[in-house]
């Protein structure tokens, strides 16, 4: 077990890391979207099933329970084991769908148009679709950061776990039926949730048997200059 200044350390890491994270996350995708929106390379990834699949205007009071999702296991991972991998997890996730969005730009065409007019359902999902516009799909980032969150939870904490599996799979249910996604989009990134969890528990393994500093330790020590 780690002493008590390994585990104030390891909260150290985790919260530096986070914030370099979400920061740069935010600024690629962002900047994406704006690009995106106007780019003249659209690929079409509908499937027959999105014919199918209803507006439901009601699931835009939860479209931000995939941050908090990431927020929580964020705040409940302790050991500086299990919050290095979480790192590079989230850490390879992001850049993984970086790459996707600019080389595979997808566009949401059948998301309906949205203004505020003092209903308070309709404002908020005008509000949402203001803050994400329909680009940036390909995968999920909702679908697959959620059930990364889940993925991570159940290895440290599984009852924890399971719920939020399921709260990952309403997520991704949710995102569909709000058109925001299409189906496609969240298969994709549900399936990839499980695959970087473990790749990079593989990548911190050699990471580790070179005897180097973890990743955390070296961004830390880059950005404090220790």
């Amino acid at each position: 077990m780690p002493d008590a200044a390994a585990l104030t350390e390891a909260s150290r890491r985790k919260m530096v890391a986070l914030v370099v994270l979400v920061a740069v996350y935010a600024t690629g995708y962002l900047s994406l979207n704006r690009i995106v929106v106007v780019s003249p390379r659209i690929y079409d990834v509908r499937l027959p099933l999105d014919e199918a699949v209803p507006f439901v205007p009601a699931l835009l009071l939860t479209y931000g329970l995939a941050y908090l999702m990431v927020a929580a296991v964020a705040l409940m991972l302790r050991h500086p084991d299990e919050t290095d991998r979480a790192i590079v997890a989230f850490g390879l996730m992001s850049v993984l769908q970086l790459l996707c969005f600019a080389l595979i730009p997808v566009r949401m065409e059948d998301r309906p148009l949205l203004v505020p007019r003092g209903d308070f359902l309709n404002d908020v999902g005008a509000f949402w679709f203001w803050l994400a516009p329909p680009t940036n799909l390909f995968p999920s980032a909702h679908a697959s950061m959620s059930m990364l969150a889940a993925v991570v939870a159940l290895r440290h904490h599984p009852l924890t776990g399971r719920i939020m599996v399921g709260l990952a799979l309403f997520v991704a249910v949710s995102v569909a039926l709000v058109k925001q996604h299409y189906v496609a989009d969240v298969l994709v990134g549900l399936c990839l949730a499980p695959a970087v969890d473990v790749f990079s528990g593989m990548l911190l393994k050699q990471w580790r048997r070179a005897d180097r500093p973890s990743l955390s330790t070296r961004l830390v020590q880059a950005l404090t200059r220790r």
